[in-house]
């Protein structure tokens, strides 16, 4: 089943056409990429999934009506995991120190834009609080804490 299919997707901007019938789709469990010389239309596929543009004719479809998560990595550029940088209210990482190759350039959840350009903008609180347990205990359901 696919995640995300896009099919027929036109826009044009002012006498340039940037997408003219454009169809694909994301499956569950692949990992998928849009590539192509500067000017192929790329980013202009990519506003139209996450409805940053109103294309001319489209039909994407996000099975049961959910908004498209996206993260777009930037795989030349690296980044050191620390504490010290992270957003969150945490004073340790496990992986501290750890120098990693990829970071991400843009993060879209549910139609928000998280991170841009590499860069923090979410506004705080667009983030969930997901409870777990300490490591080596387990976690039990509210009703029987």
């Amino acid at each position: 089943m696919a995640l995300l299919e896009v099919r027929d997707v036109t826009i044009h901007f002012g006498g340039i056409v940037a997408l003219d019938g454009v169809p694909f789709a994301v499956e569950e469990g692949h990992i998928s990429g849009l590539i192509g010389p500067n000017g192929a239309g790329k980013t202009a596929a990519y506003n139209v999934i996450t409805r940053l543009y109103e294309p001319d004719t489209s039909q994407v479809e996000r099975p049961g009506g959910s908004d498209t998560d996206i993260v777009v990595f930037d795989p030349k550029k690296g980044d050191l995991i620390t504490a010290a940088t992270q957003h969150s209210k945490t004073e340790y990482n496990f992986h501290e120190g750890t120098e990693v190759t990829g970071s991400p350039e843009t993060v879209l959840l549910r139609g928000n834009m998280l991170v841009e350009n590499g860069d923090l903008v979410a506004e705080p609180g667009v983030g969930q609080f997901v409870e777990r347990a300490a490591f080596g205990q387990e976690l039990l359901p509210a009703a029987a804490r």
